[in-house]
Formats: structure tokens, C-alpha cells, sequence
């Protein structure tokens, strides 16, 4: 077991889980996490399955806190519920044989007495409702389906009424500042934020989280249309520094991207034919990496012949210090700035095609 914890443990919690008899004499891991707050931390466990039961048992700094279960030692094939305080029992079953994706993953893990988990059950499946009624691939390997933001808002506003009929559960606090953080619009974060019970908006970490969300509001706002471009200083691919303050009297393109993000790979041939139909007219390309792999960064800037300016932190997207800056929520991200450092065009906060308007706003600048 491997223990980091920021902060004090005070509740003790037992997990004790049923499965088949798939999972006997195998191990079971469990990892407990808080991604969000000040006091990061992560718990490891790990247990054997012994006649179709496994069980955990350890204290944790908050009463509900996300947490994964796997049977193979990797999170992306874990599943996530809500780890609560006091005693919690769980079904597990794995994904039927022959299921042609997530070959280790969970595929149901039935929490019997959580009303945490009840909570999360019930945000998922409005979820799923939504992308199955408005969902759209975004590329076409039809790996990555997404909501038009009118939809996305509406998703959103109906998973914030199910936690406001649990004002007090701890776990609504977790969840709508996670939340918080796919809403673009200032209004419905505060209302996010106001559902909760006093009792919870000023607990320790309820004072946290509120000052977290209007820091983020106040991020939105600088980076809308008609705001001075924020002033950022980044690494480019021959290792120079960037300051973007040196392109002020160009408009410029910024794009925030990712060589694992295949939309962003469908957009590029387009981006591409932008960028040279309008360079002679002064428009730069700054386009931004928001991973740390090297080596594919380097194969995508030679195999695209990428001309232009290639930045990076060469850290995650997670880690990213300047897309926190810009309140970046999805890749590919466009933000055009004119000559004078004004942002004209920012496609995280747009609902519609993000391309055509890109394409219209360049060629209105440059007029």
C-alpha cells in the first residue's frame, strides 16, 4: 500500500466487495484520489479476491471522495464511483467476454448503500440520455463523441438540479466544482455554487472551492472577444522563448492542440491551408503542443511540415500553466487576436462550426 496524503486523516472508511467467481485468487486495486483542492492526494491499496469477496479498509481526509477500482493495475481500465465514510458494500462484475472495448475494465460496479453513489448514478445517466439523443463524433474514426454547447448547457443545468436535492451531501460539493469547470458561462457556475447548503459553502473546503470558482469566472471573462490577449512567455521547438507580446501589429492565430487529439489532427490540413492562404497578408500561427511527448511532437511538426510557430511547456495538459490561463476545456481550441492584441475569436466559448468561423473571422480582420 502506498499512502501521500496532504493534510490529516480523519474518516475511516471499510469497502467490502462481492464478484463472481471470475475474479477469485485474483487482485483487485483501489485508488483513492483528491485532484481538486489544495490538499492533493492519492491512496493505493490493493486485495485478493477470496471466495467471490475482497474487502479495504483505511481513513481518508473527507468524508466522499472519488475513487477507481481495477483489476489491472492501470487507471484506464478502472471504474470510478464515490467512496464514502463508514461502511460500504459493492457487486462487481467485468466486462461480458467477448466485448470488443475496454477488454479489462469493470463494467458495473453496484454500490448498495451510498448515497453518494446514488448521486453520481443518476448525473451519469442523464449523461448518457443526452449523447445518445444529441451526441455527434467529432472525427471519423468515431472515437470521440460531443454535445453542441446549447445541448451541452442543458445536460449541465440538469445534473446541477440532481445534486441541489442533496444540499448537504458532501459529495455535491466534490462534484459541482468539477463541474464548474465545463461550464462556460460565469452565471452558471455561481448558481452551481449557490445550490449547496450553508453548512457546506462554509466548510473548509466549501471556502476553497467557491474562491476556486470565481478565480475561474474571473478567467473567462479575460479571455472572451473584445479582451486584450492575455501576455503568455513559452518555449518554442528550436528552444527560443516566445513572448507574444512581440506579435502585437500581427494578428495572430493561437491554437491549443495535442498529438493524441484526433480532431485536432482531422482540423490541422485545414488550419494549414488557412495559415498559407493568409501569411502574406501578415498572419501568424502559434500553434501550441499540450503534451510532454517529445518525440511525437517532433514527428508531427516534421510530418505536417509545420512552418509556423510550434510551442510547448512539454508537460501535460493537466500541468499546464498557461492553459489554465486560458481557460482551455477542449482541444483543438482557436483564439484570434487582431493587430492591436484584442481577441476577436475564441472557439472554446463558440457553439457552431468552429472552421467556418475561424475562415470568416481571419478574413474579416485582414480587410
Amino acid at each position: 500500500m502506498l499512502l501521500s496524503v496532504s493534510g490529516f486523516c480523519q474518516y475511516h472508511f471499510t469497502l467490502k466487495g462481492k464478484t463472481p467467481d471470475y475474479f477469485n485468487n485474483k487482485n483487485v486495486y483501489l485508488t483513492i484520489y483528491d485532484n481538486y483542492s489544495n490538499d492533493r492526494y492519492v491512496i493505493l491499496d490493493s486485495a485478493i479476491v477470496k471466495n467471490n469477496i475482497f474487502s479495504f479498509s483505511g481513513n481518508m481526509p473527507k468524508t466522499s471522495e472519488s475513487a477507481n477500482l481495477s483489476y489491472v493495475n492501470d487507471q484506464k481500465y478502472s471504474k470510478e464511483f464515490v467512496l464514502d465514510s463508514g461502511q460500504i458494500f459493492m457487486d462487481v462484475n467485468p466486462v461480458p467476454q467477448g466485448y470488443k472495448f475496454y477488454k479489462n475494465k469493470l463494467s458495473l460496479l453496484k454500490v448498495k448503500n451510498s448515497i453518494s453513489n446514488q448521486i453520481l448514478t443518476k448525473i451519469d445517466s442523464i449523461h448518457y440520455a443526452f449523447m445518445d439523443l444529441y451526441g455527434y463524433y467529432t472525427d471519423s474514426t468515431k472515437q470521440y463523441k460531443v454535445l453542441h454547447l446549447e445541448k451541452e448547457l442543458e445536460c449541465q443545468n440538469a445534473q446541477r438540479q440532481i445534486t441541489g436535492n442533496y444540499r448537504d451531501n458532501y459529495y455535491s460539493l466534490i462534484y459541482l466544482y468539477k463541474l464548474s469547470y465545463t461550464l462556460q458561462k460565469p452565471d452558471s457556475i455561481l448558481k452551481s455554487f449557490n445550490l449547496l447548503s450553508n453548512n457546506l459553502k462554509s466548510s473548509r473546503l466549501g471556502q476553497e472551492l467557491g474562491a476556486k470558482m470565481n478565480d475561474k469566472i474571473s478567467t473567462i471573462n479575460s479571455v472572451q472577444a473584445s479582451k486584450d490577449m492575455p501576455i503568455f512567455n513559452v518555449k518554442t521547438y528550436r528552444g527560443d522563448l516566445l513572448n507574444n507580446k512581440t506579435l502585437k501589429g500581427f494578428p495572430y492565430l493561437v491554437v491549443f492542440s495535442a498529438t493524441w487529439c484526433i480532431p485536432c489532427r482531422e482540423d490541422l490540413p485545414t488550419i494549414v491551408n488557412l495559415y498559407n492562404r493568409y501569411k502574406i497578408r501578415g498572419l501568424k500561427v502559434v500553434y501550441f503542443n499540450l503534451d510532454d511527448n517529445r518525440k511525437k511532437w517532433e514527428h508531427e511538426i516534421s510530418d505536417n511540415k509545420l512552418e509556423w510557430i510550434n510551442v510547448s511547456e512539454g508537460v501535460k495538459w493537466t500541468d499546464s500553466k498557461i492553459a489554465k490561463q486560458f481557460d482551455i476545456s477542449k482541444v483543438p481550441t482557436y483564439i484570434l487576436v487582431d493587430r492591436n492584441g484584442k481577441i476577436i475569436f475564441n472557439s472554446d466559448k463558440y457553439n457552431g462550426d468552429r472552421l467556418i468561423a475561424l475562415d470568416y473571422y481571419i478574413e474579416k480582420n485582414l480587410k
